[in-house]
């Protein structure tokens, strides 16, 4: 019972007993690497120590190495961050901000604040939450930002102790089209009969009518043309008073309509009068016509 006790015990404290080892080996081996000038693999190293066991002079170590690797620009990141933390002593604070003052002159800073939430990548920096402050070399860097599905890209240029804030908004979404006006009223089409000889005999009957009856619908569509003119400008007031004008509103309804009823019966006379012109009259009838008017 107590061997299985103690095992179990040791099984619990395994998981922190291993991290902390794994810390404290990538700490040993970053400081060889430090000591060996291979300060590019010394600074990787701290950084991985420090995301087992986030201890900000860890980030210090990171950024001295960063330093004499020559990558000013990671350099700068890890002090800023490092300060951010205030986990660090009176005498590191005081150093890594002297040492991010003096690299600052010789790399651009470029905060994004926009949009929020959102991540970021840029030169060195992956995948950062937006607000983020990015540190660069002189120069050009493109800008890439994720957001709801979609990836905004923007280039910004950069002198060495320049500082820039950039706010990237998401192009808005195209305005809907315009509504198509409304066609309009029909009209009667002008008869292509020619009018009846001028004889004796006169114009028939029918083909009166059918002038008159045309002459009919034309006037109706005019008629029609004004009250849907006026059903329209009902329609618009009765919108752009956010739909309270009820007077607008009954207008509108009361020209709507008319113009059905007149467009219907212009349109009724129209087809009419065309009918009347077109059919044929009887030869026979018109050769008595003309024969009685002589004889008489």
């Amino acid at each position: 019972m107590r061997a299985l006790l103690f095992l179990l015990c040791m099984l619990l404290l395994a998981p922190a007993t291993f991290a902390a080892d794994s810390a404290e080996t990538l700490v040993r081996r970053a400081r060889k690497a430090y000591e060996q000038r291979d300060y590019r693999r010394a600074a990787e190293l701290f950084e991985k120590a420090h995301a087992v066991d986030p201890v900000a002079s860890l980030q210090v170590n990171a950024a001295q190495a960063w330093r004499l690797a020559g990558d000013l620009a990671r350099a700068a990141d890890a002090y800023a961050a490092a300060l951010a933390t205030g986990d660090l002593t009176k005498a590191d604070s005081a150093f890594a901000r002297d040492k991010l003052a003096d690299i600052e002159k010789q790399v651009g800073t470029l905060r994004i604040d926009e949009p929020r939430g959102k991540k970021v990548s840029v030169a060195h920096v992956e995948s950062a939450t937006i607000p983020a402050v990015v540190h660069l070399m002189p120069g050009s860097h493109q800008v890439v930002i994720e957001d709801a599905g979609k990836t905004l890209k923007r280039t910004v240029e950069l002198q060495a102790g320049e500082a820039r804030t950039l706010s990237v908004v998401s192009e808005p979404p195209p305005a809907p089209s315009a509504e198509p006006a409304p066609p309009a009223a029909p009209r009667a089409a002008p008869s292509r009969n020619p009018p009846p000889p001028d004889d004796d005999a006169g114009i028939a009957p029918l083909r009166i009518g059918g002038w008159v009856t045309l002459a009919l619908g034309i006037a109706l569509g005019g008629v029609t043309t004004y009250f849907g003119i006026r059903t329209l400008d009902a329609a618009d007031r009765w919108k752009s008073s956010n739909l309270t004008d009820l007077d607008a509103h009954d207008e509108a309804v009361t020209f709507k309509t008319a113009t059905n009823v007149t467009l219907a019966v212009a349109i009724a006379a129209g087809a009419a009068g065309i009918l009347m012109l077109v059919i044929p009259i009887d030869d026979a009838e018109s050769a008595n016509r003309r024969g009685m008017s002589l004889a008489f």
